[in-house]
């Protein structure tokens, strides 16, 4: 249980805390993913922490009964062939990897990720659309219409920018 040494600087914490996880059946990995989750959720957004526990659960169903130190960057890169094999798209395994390694460095292994053979982000070039193409668009909208498009232009539709949307009525 080495693994654990690094997580807690005070030995009787730790422990404690093994002793606790164990009693009810919680393996020393799914412990140091429930406290990392813990520790995260005052530092990200409640969409964001969701998105890191969805990340972590997957990966500990995936080396379920393993350490973090028994894992190997060849165990990581067979993950990363099944994720992409799974249909997951290389943006969301990148971001994956991003999770994961930053779970590993807080918990004693950094540069677990480093090696790993990771697919090529994909970068789609946006679609714009030009002056002409919107005003004809908007020449054809109601008002309601218009200010719902307005918003979806402006803020991409991104939740922490449509929260509160001030829309100047006339």
């Amino acid at each position: 249980m080495a693994h654990i040494n690094c997580v807690f600087s005070n030995p009787c914490a730790r422990a404690n805390l093994l002793l606790a996880g164990l009693a009810k059946g919680i393996s020393p990995r799914l412990q140091l993913i429930d406290r990392y989750l813990d520790q995260i959720k005052t530092l990200k957004k409640p969409n964001t922490h969701r998105k890191y526990d969805a990340v972590l659960t997957r990966f500990a169903k995936v080396f379920d009964r393993r350490t973090l130190d028994s894992i190997l960057t060849e165990d990581l890169n067979d993950y990363v062939v099944a994720l992409m094999k799974s249909g997951m798209s290389a943006n969301t395994v990148l971001h994956n990897v991003v999770i994961i390694a930053q779970f590993c460095k807080r918990n004693g292994r950094p540069g677990l990720t480093r090696l790993l053979h990771l697919p090529e982000r994909i970068s789609p070039l946006p679609l714009e659309y030009t002056e002409e193409e919107l005003a004809s668009f908007f020449e054809v909208t109601t008002d309601r219409e218009r200010e719902l498009f307005s918003t979806f232009l402006l803020t991409g539709f991104r939740e922490q920018e449509v929260a509160f949307p001030l829309l100047e009525r006339h």
